[in-house]
Order: structure tokens, then sequence, then C-alpha cells
């Protein structure tokens, strides 16, 4: 097959396919314009969208909420995995410099610190949706036993945990000739040994590990969330209507009263009962609006939590279905094929990244909490009253 390229003096000449690599094609060039201007954009937002998470959640106001603290931490996270792993990227395209294969230390560290960051992105989340499950479910079982030290104990142990579960890393990663993408070494397989392993078992591994799973528990926790809110606001407004129904029967009982007083005595006491009346039915009114204000807080926490968690879900599994096929699909591939898969390597990393870059923004958009406390701390003249004003944590 002839491909016809054209030289500095504009004169096409006839190629054979064969002499083309992977570069020679249109979506590698498209792969490499995507990770030199996408990924410091991602970086710098995602930067900026973090630290201003991190400040807001950690103001006096916000911090002593679980909720928060797990925000917090998910924040430094985001952060975290943007410059372990999409800078390295830019690095590597921009400037033709990749850490990862500058000494065999370097593979085995550099990757291992980005799947536990990934990983614990996600074990946070985790984290944070069952948090929230408990204290609508059970709120005051919650209250006693979702504490902030209680939060860090399990935010430490989450860590630990992941770090073990991808200790691996420093054995069965290593510097090893190139098997795609051109010539030269990797940080892949450290040997025949472990390419099973790196290429068919790991993929499974780490698809329950940092979606399968943690999406599973999101969904159970979410789900009971819903039904719980959704069994409160039904019982809210049966309780309404029979508190109404209660107080006309008792208006129309005390009218008749009234009247059989006023026929009996030749006086009218109606006027005083019917205030008497009145006044009970505010009161009432009042508990039904206190009981009511609690639903509208708990939704709009529900509802941050499940846009939180859907992105997830949409924008991390594309990589890991990536992984599970990149071991069948690197088996011998055509120039044009590596081209593909180097296109899409680029796309599925974008996404994932887009992930831990978006965060503030879902919190801005669904989340009054934050922003009404995002509003006070750039407003200086609600400073003081921020300060001096208490309100119950909306969230809990």
């Amino acid at each position: 097959m002839i491909k016809f390229r054209l030289q500095p003096d504009g004169v096409p000449i006839a190629m054979n396919i064969t002499d083309l690599t992977y570069k020679d094609f249109p979506e590698y060039q498209t792969g490499v314009v995507m990770w030199k201007s996408i990924s410091p954009l991602l970086i710098l937002i995602g930067t900026f969208g973090s630290l201003l998470s991190v400040i807001v959640l950690c103001r006096k106001r916000m911090r002593t909420s679980t909720t928060m603290f797990y925000l917090a931490v998910l924040a430094v996270t985001d952060v975290f995995v943007l410059y372990t792993g999409l800078l390295r990227y830019w690095l590597n395209y921009t400037f033709d410099e990749d850490i990862r294969i500058d000494s065999d230390f370097s593979c085995k560290f550099h990757i291992f610190l980005v799947y536990v960051s990934l990983d614990f992105a996600a074990w946070i989340l985790v984290a944070l949706t069952v948090d929230r499950c408990l204290f609508v479910f059970a709120p005051f079982k919650a209250r006693k036993y979702c504490t902030l030290r209680r939060a860090r104990i399990t935010a430490a142990a989450m860590l630990g945990f992941l770090m073990v579960i991808n200790v691996h890393f420093a054995w069965s990663y290593g510097l090893s000739p190139r098997t795609i993408f051109g010539e030269g070494v990797d940080c892949d397989a450290a040997n025949d040994d472990m390419k099973e392993f790196v290429t068919v078992i790991w993929p499974w591994i780490d698809l329950f590990i940092v979606c399968f799973v943690p999406f599973t528990i999101m969904i159970i926790c979410n789900v009971i969330i819903i039904r719980k809110l959704a069994i409160s606001a039904s019982k809210i407004r049966r309780h309404t209507v029979s508190e109404r129904e209660r107080y006309q029967h008792e208006l129309k009982s005390t009218n008749q009263n009234a009247q059989h007083i006023s026929t009996s005595h030749g006086q009218s006491k109606h006027p005083k009962i019917s205030v008497i009346s009145t006044q009970s039915n505010n009161n009432n009114n009042n508990n039904n609006t206190k009981a009511r204000s609690a639903c509208p807080k708990s939704s709009h926490l529900t509802v941050m939590l499940l846009s939180v968690n859907c992105l997830f879900l949409l924008l991390t599994s594309p990589i890991v279905v990536y992984m599970i096929g990149f071991g069948t699909w690197r088996e011998d591939p055509d120039p044009q094929t590596e081209a593909r898969l180097h296109l899409s390597w680029c796309l599925v990393n974008l996404l994932q990244y887009t992930n831990n870059a978006a965060h503030f923004f879902l919190y801005c958009l669904t989340g009054p909490r934050f922003r009404r406390e995002l509003l006070r701390m750039m407003s200086p003249k609600n400073k003081v009253n921020a300060e001096t004003s208490v309100t119950l944590d909306p969230y809990h």
C-alpha cells in the first residue's frame, strides 16, 4: 500500500506504508496537541479550584463537619493527582522529558504514587458518601460515632490499605524495552514472569479497586439516602395534612360551642376562642416549617454527592476499560493502530484528570452552603457578620 508525503518543496513522493511510524499519522499529532494544550489548562483550573476549596472548607464555620473534612481531603488529593500524573505528560510532550524513565527507582516510585493518589481520591468519595448515608439514615447514632477523630482515622486507614495494595509496583514494574509506541525503554512489566500480571490480572484488580467497588457502594448509599428523604418528605406532608384537618375540626367544634354558649348566656365568646385556636394553628405551622426546612438542606447535599459520584463514574471508567483492553490491543499493532491507541490513551487520561479538576465547580453549582461561605469569604462587607452569626450545619 502506497502513501504520499510532501517534500519540503511541495512535490509528493511515494512511500510504502511499512516505512511509516505511528508518529506519521494525524491521530498521534492530535494527541500531542491535546497533551500540550489541555493539560496545563486542567492543572491551572484544578490547582486554583482545589486550593480555594481547601480555604473555604477549613474556615471556622465549616471545619467542624466530617463532610467538610472529607471534601477538604479530596481537594488536596486532587492537587496531588494532577501534579504527579498529568504534569508528567505535559512535561514529556512539551519538553521531551519523562521523569518516569529516568531510573528504575523513579519508574517504580512514580507509578506507585499515581495509582495510590487516584485510588485514594475514589475511596475518599466512598467515605464521604457513607458518612452522609449514616447521617440521613441514623442521625442520632451518626452524631455519636461519626466524629472528626474517626474521620481522620478512617482516611489514614484507607490510605495505608491502598499503599499496601499498590506495593507490588516495587517488583512488578521496572524499565524494560518498549513493545509499542516506538523504540527505547518504558516503565512496564519488570520481566516476562510479571507480564501476565501487569497486562491481564492487575487491570481487573484495579477495575474493582478504583471503579466497581467504590461506585457500587456509592450507588447503594445514594439509593438509601434518596429513599429516606422521600419517606421523610412523605411523612411531613401527611403530618401537615392531618394537622390542618385537625385544626379545621377543632375550629369548627369551637365555633359550634361558641354559638351554643352565646345562645345560652346571651353573649358571644366566639372571637376569644377563635384567637386561641389561631395561635395554636400558628404554632403548628411553625413546627411544620422547621421540619420541612431539613428536607431541602439534605436534598442539596444529596444532589451534590450524586453529581460528584456520577462525574466520577463517567470520567474514570473509560481509562479502566482502556487498561483492560490494552493488553490485547498492544499485541503486534500496525502503525495506524498505534496512533489510534495513543490518541485513545490521551482522551481517557484527560477525562480522568478532568474529574479531579472539576470538583470545585460542582461544589459551587450544587452546594448552597459552600457558595454562601465562599461569598462571605470574598465579600469584606459580610466578613464580620459571617464570624459572629451562628447557624446550624445544614449538611448534618
